[in-house]
């Protein structure tokens, strides 16, 4: 009914409003520090939600951003840091990464794990804390954002699974169609989108998120 539907809308924007402004105030009782305060800025939904929120809190003039970037586009998140710095002027430190700076810090960055958990962006976190350390000994991250606010295109392909019927047959030919006919070179492109994508709806659904 018409009015089933004003109660969860009310109470879906109540939902939004508290998080919105816990996450502000996190944001800004993380800000208490004796020394500058920087934050390791990418494209994504976490940490460009620790960027709105110092908008918000007028802080944002007082911070240091660092920003990765590499030779690989498709992998660099750098040009939107770079336009909206420019539209908003605050600081943006971007710093290239090259397979070198790898070879480099890799033994170094053994050295910073106290388990056997090793992740590739280890590397670029760790040459970032590097140059951040030269301007700031306090640092934002947005880590777990993408996790807590669907930040990744897995959970776009989640909603998509919704509006597909339930018999998946008809996708299995679709991709031994488009693989047949179609090839490309890019990790990230719509080959290699829909192909994940085609695996991750056939296995089981608690797992798809992982592949």
């Amino acid at each position: 009914s018409e009015l089933t539907n004003r109660k969860y809308t009310n109470i879906n924007s109540n939902i939004n409003t508290k998080i919105h402004d816990s996450f502000i105030k996190a944001v800004d009782r993380q800000l208490i520090s004796d020394f500058p305060v920087g934050l390791f800025l990418s494209s994504g939904v976490d940490s460009m939600s620790i960027l709105s929120s110092l908008k918000k809190l007028n802080k944002l003039d007082q911070i240091n951003t660092y920003t990765a970037f590499y030779n690989n586009k498709e992998y660099s998140e750098h040009q939107p840091v770079k336009e909206l710095s420019e539209k908003y002027g605050f600081k943006n430190n971007q710093i290239f990464i090259t397979p070198e700076d790898v070879h480099k810090k890799l033994e170094k960055v053994f050295f910073t794990f106290d388990n056997l958990d090793f992740l590739p962006i280890s590397v670029t976190k760790y040459i970032l804390c590097e140059r951040a350390s030269q301007q700031n000994k306090v640092l934002l991250a947005g880590v777990g954002g993408d996790e807590l606010f669907m930040g990744y295109p897995t959970y776009k392909a989640s909603l998509i699974l919704k509006y597909l019927p339930k018999n998946l047959f008809f996708l299995k030919i679709l991709k031994k169609y488009f693989f047949k006919n179609y090839k490309s070179n890019s990790n990230l492109g719509f080959q290699e989108k829909l192909n994940r994508f085609i695996i991750s709806v056939l296995q089981n659904k608690n797992y798809s998120h992982l592949l």
